[in-house]
């Protein structure tokens, strides 16, 4: 298999002192546009790809939770309040709508806010849909109905009639004692919406999900969950990480990136390129707790999140922890057969000396490692459990990377 192509950057860090609010939510426009939003109705805006970022006038001190973008010039921005400009992001004007935690437009006219508004009574917080189908002009509540005393966190429509928004309800008297994650989903543009699947009670935390078609999504939670069947059965994926993950995004069907932390501030980047079978986990170069994370291209991407951090890639966010690729050429290095299950033949057409060649696992963990001295070395991989692994090959002048399966 050939190899895979990196730089010596994976995540870099932007212009880390235009705010120390952090950053809710990230979106990009096109490859050199994008905005960002967080606490105290911070937006800022960059126009150079992530260079240089610019403090918008909101015109709130509500915190801000989602941005999303249907043109370069109209995007909306929720929170304790939900804000929508017409004009790239200079004057922001207030909505007749409620609060939200998550928006997202599936066309330019038709959009939708989830998240939860408190009652009079009791204090209670009920879940909240608002649709407009008119950009933003007019919003109309609808629902869920019956009433669902929680909130909405995470909406999401792959095509225009139908979507898929993800919640916690309470249950129990005040204060509430209970909560249970659950999912809902329409397939008439928001006219009804009916609950496709119910996790058991305090399980997992449904943060952000995202569908690449109508079938086939994935939710970011305590771990990364998929389904294939729209929605109603979900399959928990081979994350290895049990940190808090806020925000999953797919430029591609196969190509997908989940981002978190921990309340240590311990940040977290995973990336698939097999649709979720395998994930990677990726150096961010920061500590940061990551909350938002978009690509407008399958390798270049931004990520936001505490004390006004943001990241950005241009390469696919690089190769695992521990992997820090300077140069890859396909026509020096070959793996035969791949997939394997006992053994593998690693055949290089250039010796340097010193050599070596290195087995990784997906966490950039080195398994095994070879001095080689001449072009054909074969290697036992028989004790390995079956998976994705990395050889690295490594002397005075490069380092290069290939990706081979285990059966």
């Amino acid at each position: 298999m050939s190899a895979l192509n990196v730089a010596n950057a994976q995540w870099t860090l932007q212009n880390p002192f235009v705010t120390e609010a952090t950053l809710s939510s990230v979106y990009f426009t096109d490859v050199n546009t994008g905005y960002a939003v967080g606490e105290y109705g911070t937006i800022i805006k960059t126009a150079n790809g992530g260079t240089t970022w610019t403090a918008l006038s909101s015109g709130t001190t509500w915190d801000l939770y989602s941005v999303y973008f249907t043109d370069a010039n109209t995007g909306y921005a929720v929170g304790g309040i939900s804000l929508r400009t017409t004009d790239g992001g200079t004057n922001w004007v207030l909505q007749t709508v409620g609060p939200g935690y998550s928006v997202h437009f599936p066309d330019t006219d038709t959009g939708y806010i989830v998240g939860g508004i408190s009652s009079s009574m009791g204090g209670l917080t009920y879940c909240t849909i608002f649709k407009t189908t008119n950009g933003g002009e007019n919003w109309e509540y609808q629902g869920p109905e019956p009433d669902i005393i929680g909130s909405l966190n995470s909406v999401h429509f792959p095509k225009t009639h139908t979507g898929y928004a993800v919640g916690r309800r309470h249950q129990g008297s005040f204060p509430l004692v209970e909560s249970q994650s659950f999912i809902i989903k329409t397939i008439n543009s928001g006219e009804s919406w009916i609950e496709c699947h119910t996790f058991p009670w305090e399980s997992v935390w449904l943060n952000s999900i995202y569908f690449i078609n109508v079938d086939t999504g994935y939710i970011a939670d305590s771990g990364i969950l998929k389904t294939t069947d729209g929605g109603i059965t979900w399959v928990t994926q081979n994350s290895n990480s049990t940190r808090k993950l806020s925000s999953v995004h797919f430029p591609s069907a196969e190509t997908g990136y989940v981002v978190g932390g921990d309340d240590y501030d311990v940040s977290i980047i995973l990336k698939t390129t097999d649709g979720g079978a395998n994930w990677v986990t990726q150096d961010s170069g920061t500590y940061a707790n990551l909350l938002s994370v978009h690509f407008p291209t399958v390798d270049t991407g931004y990520a936001v999140g505490v004390g006004g951090t943001i990241l950005k890639t241009v390469n696919g966010g690089g190769f695992p922890v521990g992997s820090n690729a300077i140069s890859s050429k396909s026509s020096t290095l070959k793996i035969y057969p791949n997939p394997a299950s006992e053994c593998i033949t690693i055949e290089t057409s250039a010796i340097l000396t010193p050599s070596t060649i290195a087995i990784l696992n997906l966490h950039g963990q080195q398994i095994i490692i070879r001095q080689i001295t001449e072009h054909k070395t074969q290697i036992n991989i028989s004790e390995l459990p079956s998976g994705v692994y990395f050889v690295r090959l490594k002397n005075e002048k490069t380092v290069s990377f290939w990706k081979f399966i285990k059966q």
